[in-house]
């Protein structure tokens, strides 16, 4: 008795599976970095607005360092954010200004500079 052996071409059904489970880990692992990459666009986006509102205040400070007594309530230059200004005595003739911005989802940027209170 001789028992023949038959080879036929192609893949078994556990191999296609196998090869699908790889494919699937190897997909989530693409979605998962894309996501992440997404997440820090926003972030980003939403530093570089609250860095834009801050230098907006101080540029006007440094035209009109009056302004910082109206500055002190905080406003809201966008939906989300919040910004005000204190001013604190630093050395003689010179106080520091910062301008504080708070962001949607609870960061906060300070932009600090030093200005001249007047005379010699």
């Amino acid at each position: 008795m001789s028992f023949a052996r038959t080879s036929r071409p192609g893949l078994t059904l556990l191999e296609v599976m196998v090869a699908l489970g790889i494919l699937g880990l190897v997909v989530l692992g693409y979605l998962q970095a894309f996501a992440g990459t997404f997440r820090l666009a926003e972030d980003s986006a939403e530093w570089t607005r609250a860095v834009g509102y801050a230098e907006e205040v101080m540029e006007e400070l440094k035209i009109t360092p009056a302004l910082a007594e109206r500055r002190e309530d905080p406003d809201e230059p966008a939906p989300g954010f919040q910004r005000w200004v204190t001013r604190s005595d630093w050395r003689d003739r010179t106080e520091i200004m910062t301008v504080i911005v708070t962001m949607p989802r609870g960061a906060r940027l300070e932009l600090s500079r030093a200005f001249a209170t007047g005379g010699q």
